[in-house]
């Protein structure tokens, strides 16, 4: 079993940025024979859009409501279209609507758990797990992603979303270790590597 280190990117800014930034860090890590997954926990798909996946696909969204009945690793998408050694589970718009569909789907289960449930469940399998978020950090997805996260990068780290991740290092995850992402991305996997 592998050990997984779990990277959160998050920003109140341009989404697009975010995501180019998470895919950069994606392939930084994979170019040093890391395995990658990639979950595209954004309404906008951008990271999934820009991979040239196209819609139909199990996603993230469906990952999460079905947890109950299915294994992560089935909405982990993999062939000739991502770079090599990265895998994807696709994003989609239902994700902004999860907490109505949970309420629904899954009843009196909670949010938290049942959002951070998956990524557990695939720790072992990856050497790195990278969560493209929402750009509003109130979103579910990024407490989902921040719950589960050893590391936070910070593409656009204003005071909002610098105030929201101290809520989650204090309320959900003291180990969390925050990096504003003023380097770049191979610069960074760089740094994270050495500190493996």
């Amino acid at each position: 079993m592998l050990l997984t280190h779990v990277i959160t990117i998050a920003s109140y800014g341009d989404a697009k940025e975010k995501s180019v930034y998470c895919l950069e860090l994606a392939k930084a890590l994979a170019a040093s024979g890391r395995s990658v997954l990639l979950i595209d926990a954004s309404p906008e798909a951008t990271l999934t859009r820009m991979l040239g996946v196209l819609p139909g696909l199990p996603t993230a969204t469906d990952m999460i409501l079905s947890q109950r009945e299915d294994s992560p690793t089935q909405y982990v998408l993999t062939g000739n279209r991502l770079p090599k050694s990265i895998t994807l589970v696709p994003g989609d718009d239902d994700i902004s609507q999860i907490e109505a569909g949970m309420s629904k789907k899954l009843p009196g289960l909670d949010i938290g758990i049942a959002m951070v449930a998956p990524i557990v469940k695939l720790r072992g399998l990856y050497e790195y797990i990278l969560i493209d978020t929402p750009s509003q950090s109130v979103e579910p997805a990024v407490l989902m992603a921040l719950g589960a996260s050893n590391i936070a990068v910070l593409v656009d780290p204003t005071p909002d979303l610098q105030a929201d991740v101290l809520v989650a290092q204090t309320e959900v995850n003291v180990g969390l270790r925050t990096i504003h992402a003023t380097m770049p991305a191979a610069a960074l996997a760089e740094e994270i590597i050495s500190d493996e």
